[in-house]
């Protein structure tokens, strides 16, 4: 939409987000997420909003042809539609980033807030922004669409600057570049954290505290520009992607979140050998399994499989090693 190449935008969007991380930490990333979220949610509505009154209000289902709306896998099978949005919805209650998010809320009123109103927005942008492949072929013709059934990535912009005044196209674009830099701030807190407050804390507990802050920005500024290079060359369709990464992580640590907070019986055994289940069968189904069933469905029933097996065939945790949180046991 700038006129400028893939690389030159990767290298604004990756410099932007190095310099608030490095600078700014967890703080920084929670306040220009939220500014992103509002954003997203603003470009979503304005591109729902351009096609719905482009295409004569509810009169636009009159054009959208019958094999489009069809959930009989004409052109998408529907079982790959609820696999990607099962997927993407999964990562919504357990990627990582948004638990750290969670668990540094200052108090209950701040997370019963997030609470109500985070689906809310969620919801909207959700419908809109996947509207938007629906109503397209209620305002463009089969021939203008055609090429965006190899690349619908390209869409969203294409709808953007047909149908929006100049200027307003910006805050499609703004929107988009808000998902992938929110996204691409949260992973690299959570890598850089496991790496160095977790991991490097393990082996060397003698380290002071500023020192790992400053070994986690340093490492999070590599892992952008590490990240950065190996972006360079990105197959053409995003969301698959998106969709198998976000499923991998929050299936992963969805089964010992759900299991750690309503089933004591969990080993250490069990959450090491589900997790490793969860992964190993996602991997091998993408590769070798049906392309219809989503990976994440087969890994989230083997990784709950596995870990409740291998839960019940060791031995229980020490009720001594249990905390106890305001009379109860946690």
């Amino acid at each position: 939409m700038l006129g400028i190449s893939y690389v030159q935008g990767l290298l604004v969007a990756v410099v932007i987000v190095a310099i608030y991380y490095a600078i700014g930490g967890l703080p920084a990333i929670l306040w220009i997420s939220f500014i992103q979220g509002i954003i997203m949610v603003g470009g979503a509505i304005l591109l729902y909003a351009a096609l719905l009154y482009n295409g004569g209000g509810t009169e636009i289902w009159a054009n959208i042809p019958a094999a489009v709306t069809s959930m009989s896998g004409d052109l998408v099978p529907w079982q790959k539609t609820v696999g990607t949005a099962f997927s993407i919805s999964l990562g919504l209650l357990a990627l990582p980033d948004l638990l750290i998010m969670i668990f540094s809320a200052k108090d209950k009123r701040v997370v019963r807030f997030a609470g109500i109103y985070s689906p809310i927005a969620i919801s909207i942008y959700a419908f809109c922004i996947f509207s938007i492949g629906i109503w397209a072929y209620g305002v463009f013709t089969a021939e203008e669409l055609a090429p965006f059934i190899k690349n619908p990535d390209s869409l969203v912009p294409f709808v953007a600057q047909s149908l929006l005044p100049p200027g307003f196209d910006a805050v499609t674009l703004l929107a988009a570049i808000s998902a992938a830099m929110s996204t691409i701030s949260a992973i690299v807190l959570v890598t850089t954290t496991a790496l160095t407050a977790d991991t490097l804390r393990f082996v060397r507990p003698s380290l002071s505290d500023d020192r790992v802050l400053v070994l986690t920005r340093i490492v999070g500024v590599l892992i952008i520009a590490v990240s950065a290079l190996m972006a360079r060359n990105v197959p053409e369709l995003i969301v698959p992607l998106v969709s198998l990464s976000m499923g991998v992580i929050a299936c992963c640590v969805f089964i010992p979140l759900i299991f750690g907070l309503y089933w004591d019986r969990g080993t250490s055994t069990g959450f090491v050998s589900g997790l490793v289940a969860t992964f190993a069968s996602i991997v091998a189904w993408n590769f070798y399994g049906n392309p219809t069933i989503h990976p994440v469905m087969i890994g989230i029933v083997v990784g709950t499989v596995v870990y409740l097996a291998a839960s019940l065939v060791t031995s229980p945790p020490d009720s001594s090693q249990t905390i106890s949180v305001g009379g109860g046991e946690e």
